[in-house]
């Protein structure tokens, strides 16, 4: 019986896999607008975040370098654009910072994502496209 479960979990877990990313995939891929700063990013971060984080105004955030890539959700399509792997520290309900989380920026065709990290799956923060104004 646990034989069959293992197998029946294996063909379920590789099925799952459906939204590798090839060199074609990546060749594709169109760019618009010009390369945002770091800077830019961690703001469209904060703004992003603003009605999340219990004392928004606490929020220290940092951003990685900016570059073209995609972030993998694990449901639904591949969110490719100017990426950035950034980290945000606020303050909990008692007033003491709950440590750096991770989380991605995406900025294409004027519009941005971000993406929380930290609990493993790649989810949204809030599931729609922002309009991004330089």
């Amino acid at each position: 019986m646990s034989k069959l479960f293992m197998i029946a979990s294996l063909i379920l877990l590789t099925s799952c896999v459906s939204n590798q990313v090839t060199r074609e995939d990546m060749l594709k891929i169109t760019y618009s607008g010009e390369r945002p700063t770091t800077q830019k990013m961690i703001t469209l971060l904060k703004q992003n975040l603003e009605n999340t984080l219990v004392d928004p105004y606490s929020a220290k955030a940092k951003c990685g370098v900016v570059r073209k890539g995609y972030a993998r959700a694990l449901t639904g399509p591949n969110h490719y654009g100017y990426f950035s792997l950034c980290q945000v520290n606020a303050k909990n309900r008692l007033g003491g910072y709950v440590g750096y989380k991770p989380y991605a920026v995406v900025v294409n065709n004027g519009k941005y994502r971000v993406l929380s990290l930290y609990d493993g799956y790649g989810t949204f923060v809030r599931g729609e496209d922002h309009d991004y104004i330089d």
